[in-house]
């Protein structure tokens, strides 16, 4: 079957590389000059930062693609994390949880709300947590519109009492519903859960999918960069084509941003909440210690939103993700060094570069509702979804290629 694959983001990538695998003709077609998307690194002279914490996670098919893949070089260690928080008062730190961590005792209660919108979900908590909860997360717009799954993008899926582990326990035990909202760290379940296996590419993502490139082209997988596909309804019928010249009509996968296919299929446009956010990338003055670690911060007067410490190029670097509140790089890295004294890490920044970006990463209930409707209809069209409507490249790259199997299937049954 000839495959054509529209985004050469990572999971545009995964997918050639899978169909390749299974004897496919694959095109591949990249709007920008180059592979990768967002998880290209950022690039200051000759250094090289992570833009942001994306790990492969050790032991999904994706991993194991990726490392088959020659001159593909992946560094693989621990999965270690955490949070930090000031939202009930003092400042709490705490490793192997990378949700809010909410100190002192209590009951530890969850109660029976509806479940549809980020507001909902947040206000089930008890009062004095539902009330932190949400009066932080309102930086990311109307909780009483954004899809109660946006918790877990926000990284609030789940809330951990510190000083409650057996009541923790018991009441996740009582029912689905309070299972689901509250956690616990993998030391804490019993038996203890095992920590998990994560992997970075060790000379960073540009690296990575120029090897990915050269492997695509090496298997005849036809790679078109600076090739940005335009979708078009003509008499019923969906149509491809770049640059005027109309795409073979075989098998589409539309990894890309789906919203200008969302808008032409189903008539609805995606609401998608623009997010000011700024990643600002350093070194730091310390030895590189090896394993890298990321900690969730929770924070009422600060931007920040996630903290990356790691090595590349054989320097300690980090990435720290926020939102742009208008504070300058000197004001930010100020703010930094002060943060990160307070985690206990003997270091300070040495070099630093600011990156502002608008993200799009937040759907709303009508978003939801169309990139339903837009996945069921695709089908009629010979087009697979990119498995935009799940979080987390697994779940999205698993839900494409199952779709993947049905049209295969189908198609096969014709014939």
């Amino acid at each position: 079957m000839n495959v054509s694959i529209v985004g050469g983001g990572i999971s545009g990538c995964l997918l050639a590389l899978k169909f390749s695998d299974l004897g496919h003709a694959v095109s591949l077609y990249e709007a920008s000059d180059c592979l990768g998307g967002i998880c290209r690194d950022v690039q200051v002279g000759e250094n090289l930062f992570f833009s942001n914490c994306q790990y492969l996670n050790v032991g999904a098919e994706s991993h194991a693609l990726f490392k088959r893949v020659e001159g593909v070089d992946l560094f693989e260690f621990p999965h270690r994390y955490g949070s930090v928080n000031d939202l009930f008062g003092d400042l709490v730190i705490y490793d192997d949880f990378a949700q809010v961590v909410v100190p002192g005792q209590s009951d530890v209660t969850v109660s029976d709300h509806d479940n549809n919108t980020v507001a909902e979900r947040l206000g089930a908590y008890e009062p004095v947590v539902a009330d932190a909860l949400l009066s932080w997360a309102k930086r990311f717009g109307d909780l009483h519109n954004l899809d109660a799954g946006n918790c877990t993008h926000m990284q609030l899926g789940r809330v951990f009492y510190s000083d409650a582990v057996e009541r923790v326990r018991n009441t996740k035990e009582e029912s689905p519903w309070a299972n689901d909202m509250l956690g616990l760290p993998r030391h804490l379940f019993e038996p203890p859960l095992a920590v998990q296996a994560a992997a970075l590419p060790a000379h960073g993502y540009n690296n990575f999918f120029d090897a990915i490139h050269t492997e695509m082209v090496k298997r005849g997988v036809m790679v078109h960069l600076q090739a940005p596909v335009t979708p078009r309804m003509i008499s019923g019928k969906l149509e491809f084509s770049v640059r005027k010249k109309k795409l073979p009509d075989d098998l589409k996968v539309w990894c890309a941003n789906p919203t200008a296919l969302a808008h032409l299929v189903t008539g609805r446009r995606l609401e998608m909440p623009a997010m000011s956010c700024f990643n600002l990338v350093a070194t730091l003055d310390i030895e590189p210690e090896g394993v890298p670690v990321y900690y969730q911060t929770f924070l009422r007067d600060s931007p920040f939103l996630r903290i990356f410490k790691y090595d590349l190029q054989g320097v300690s670097k980090i990435t720290v993700e926020g939102f742009d509140t208008g504070r300058s790089c000197g004001e930010l890295i100020t703010e930094l060094n002060a943060l990160i004294r307070r985690m206990g890490w003997a270091c300070k920044v040495t070099s630093e570069h600011l990156v502002l970006q608008k993200r799009y990463t937040l759907l709303t209930l009508s978003d939801k509702e169309t990139l339903s409707l837009l996945a069921s209809s695709l089908a009629e069209h010979a087009v697979i979804p990119g498995g935009w409507q799940f979080y987390g490249r697994d779940e999205k790259v698993k839900a494409a290629f199952s779709a993947f199997q049905c049209a295969e299937a189908s198609s096969c049954a014709v014939q």
